[in-house]
Formats: C-alpha cells, structure tokens, sequence
C-alpha cells in the first residue's frame, strides 16, 4: 500500500478526499505501519506535484482530505503528528458502540438504522428547503430557537439534530444538540441544519 511507484499511478492530485482502508488479514502492528507509510508518501507527492503544471494546479486547490482507517492508539498518535485529524479509529469505534449497547440496549435500534444500508442517511440542509419555514420570520432581530428548527425538521418527516454555530459558514464548525434549545439566536444565509432522514433506496 506504501509503494511510492503505486501511489503515484494515482491521480492523488486531483482528489478531494483520500481514504486508506486497515488490511483486516495483516496484524495491528503491520496496519499501523503501511498506513504512516503511505500518508507520508502521500504527503510528500502532494508536496512535490509530478510536474510543473500539475504542481500549480495542485495549488490553486485546497489540498486534499486524507482520512486513514486505524486500529490502535499508537497510530492515533502517528496521525496527529502528521496532523492528519480525521482519522477513523475502528477498534475504539467498536469498543464504544459496544458499551453503549451494553448500558442502554434500546440504544441498539438507533444504531441499527443508522448503519443499515435501507437505514437513515445524515445531511446538512439549509432552513429554507423545508416548506414549514414559511411561517417563521428569520429577518427579525429575534431570530430563531432550535426547538423551531425540530418542528420545521419534523413537518418533513426528519430529525434535527444540530446547526451551525453562530457566525458559522456551510462548513460548519456545528452545535449538536443544543443545551439551549429555547434560546433565540440569528440565522444568516451561510447557516446550515443537521439532520436525520429516512435513506432513499
């Protein structure tokens, strides 16, 4: 997975995003070395560029996404030196789900629909795509309470589970499950709703 010659047979240049998947037949250790093998040869050809032209365009983007699947804590550690921070600790992720089936079991139906293929998807949606948001006044200095943004959200048959926080873009960073549910805050253009909705299959 780490062969340099490999790695640049792709078009690593033009990615947004750039997953490395744990071997599941080779042990932790050997995992945790291909996998900061190739993000620091992933890395360094994202730095080089295999051409001028390439180089420039290279530039002109922001520069990819890399989110590695890891499997122990030592590699969580790797990662941040390498300040890749999206990683996906699956033993961990495992370990979690786990224990929270174990204290709440009924959280075990929630789960199921959320990682089954005809389960729930999560989106990010602006306010005005839902209908029920005509009646509410966004221009007013009072603005708007998330219990609002839930009712909007539930009208359409979805779960309101975050929003942007104050000042935020489309990009995020978000507020998820707000403490002040009641609270009024403003909502400009850029300000986006998380939700939970049915899959379309």
């Amino acid at each position: 997975m780490a062969a340099r010659f490999r790695l640049e047979a792709l078009p690593i240049l033009k990615a947004s995003r750039i997953f490395f998947l744990a071997d599941s037949s080779s042990s932790p250790s050997e995992v945790s070395a291909q996998t900061v093998a190739g993000i620091l040869q992933v890395q360094a050809i994202l730095e080089e560029g295999h051409s001028p032209e390439e180089c420039c365009d290279a530039l002109e983007r922001a520069q990819p996404v890399i989110i590695p699947q890891i499997l122990d804590q030592a590699t969580e550690k790797s990662c941040n030196h390498l300040k890749v921070q999206d990683y996906i600790n699956s033993t961990e992720l495992a370990a979690r789900l786990l224990a929270v089936v174990s204290e709440s079991p009924h959280v075990s139906g929630i789960i199921n629909r959320v990682v089954a293929e005809d389960g729930c998807d999560f989106i990010i949606r602006r306010l005005d795509e839902y209908a029920a948001v005509d009646g509410i006044d966004l221009s007013g200095e009072g603005g708007i309470t998330f219990d609002e943004v839930a009712a909007v959200a539930a009208v359409a048959g979805e779960v309101a589970l975050g929003w942007s926080e104050v000042g935020a873009g489309s990009l995020g960073p978000w507020e998820m499950n707000p403490k002040e549910k009641t609270e009024r805050r403003p909502w400009n253009s850029d300000a986006r709703v998380v939700a939970f909705k049915h899959a379309l299959i």
